[in-house]
């Protein structure tokens, strides 16, 4: 195949809008580009889900065809949030890497569900806020960071692939 375009369904279930691109590098190799972009805001504007994220990501493939069986896969990843489920929310940018693998399942000739999990380190710079009235917020924890050990990529991805004929 040429490559393919992909969805994470685990983030389609959470309204996270997402979309994947999928390039092959020779027999054994491929490289990976997702882009996270939910940007929701509801109760007028003081409620919001809103991240704005890219990974990038290369794969090494057992099976000599790429986008057949297991595969090693390592990823780096960053963006920004901000996440109000309340009158509390938090802002800020992340930056991810990680390392592990899955397994590429042929559903037809074009179409494949990918299984995989990536295990690496998250670090978040953020800041909490109160929302006050008049849509006027008041940050309450400025300049915050945390280092997370953690998974990096968990997927459940549809990729729907190119070929040449």
């Amino acid at each position: 195949p040429f490559g393919g375009i992909s969805t994470n369904l685990l983030y389609d279930a959470a309204t996270a809008v997402n979309l994947g691109l999928e390039i092959p590098l020779g027999r054994r190799w491929a490289l990976s580009a997702q882009f996270i972009f939910p940007w929701w805001t509801w109760n007028g504007g003081s409620n919001a889900f809103q991240l704005n994220h890219g990974n990038l990501g290369v794969r090494r493939w057992f099976n000599p065809t790429p986008y057949e069986g297991w595969y090693l896969s390592g990823i780096l990843g960053g963006g920004r949030f901000d996440i109000e489920p309340s009158k509390t929310g938090w802002r800020g940018r992340e930056f991810l890497a990680g390392v592990g693998g899955g397994c590429s399942i042929p559903l037809s000739k074009s179409w494949n569900l990918d299984l995989g999990l990536d295990i690496g380190a998250i670090y978040t710079t953020l800041d909490q806020y109160q929302e006050l009235d008049g849509g006027v917020r008041a940050v309450t924890q400025a300049d915050r960071s945390l280092l997370l050990i953690a998974p990096t990529d968990l997927h459940i991805t549809l990729i729907y692939l190119f070929y040449p004929w």
